[in-house]
C-alpha cells in the first residue's frame, strides 16, 4: 500500500492499496500524480486530482520494474520496461508510449527527469545515461 500523510498533521490521509501486488521499488510524485515502479512488473500511475489510477506492463513477457520517473509537469512518464534495460516514455494523460529508450548496458535502479525533454537514466553502478527526447 502507499500511503499519503499530511506531515504538518503527522495523519495518514489518504491509502492507495491493491494496484501493485508485491515490493515498490521507487516512487516518484509531480503536480499530483505519483508513478510507482514495482516487483509485480506493474507501472502504476495514480492520478490525486480525479483519483484515476491505471496501470502500465508489458505483455506478454513482463519484466520486473525497477526504476520509474515523472517529467516536472507529471505528462511524461518512464519506466524500465524490459529485460534489455530499455526504458518506456509515455503521456501519462493517455497512456500513449511516446518513446523506447536504449543502450543501458546494466539493470537500471535509477531514473531523473531534469525537464520535459531531458531524463537521465542510472545503474547502481558508475554509469548512467542521458537522453534528449526532442
Amino acid at each position: 500500500d502507499l500511503k499519503i500523510i499530511d506531515i504538518k498533521k503527522a495523519k495518514v490521509i489518504k491509502i492507495l492499496a491493491g494496484y501493485n501486488l508485491d515490493k515498490v521499488f521507487k516512487v516518484d510524485l509531480k503536480n499530483n500524480k505519483i508513478i510507482t515502479a514495482g516487483q509485480d512488473g506493474r507501472c502504476v500511475v495514480f492520478n490525486l486530482d480525479n483519483n484515476k489510477t491505471y496501470f502500465l506492463r508489458e505483455e506478454p513477457n513482463w519484466f520486473l520494474i525497477y526504476a520509474s520517473a515523472l517529467s516536472p509537469s507529471g505528462k511524461l512518464g518512464a519506466y524500465s520496461s524490459d529485460e534489455n534495460n530499455n526504458v518506456t516514455v509515455f503521456n501519462t494523460d493517455t497512456k500513449t508510449k511516446l518513446y523506447k529508450l536504449t543502450n543501458n548496458l546494466m539493470t537500471l535502479s535509477s531514473m531523473l527527469f531534469v525537464s520535459e525533454d531531458e531524463i537521465f537514466v542510472g545503474t547502481d553502478s558508475n554509469k548512467f545515461n542521458y537522453y534528449k527526447l526532442k
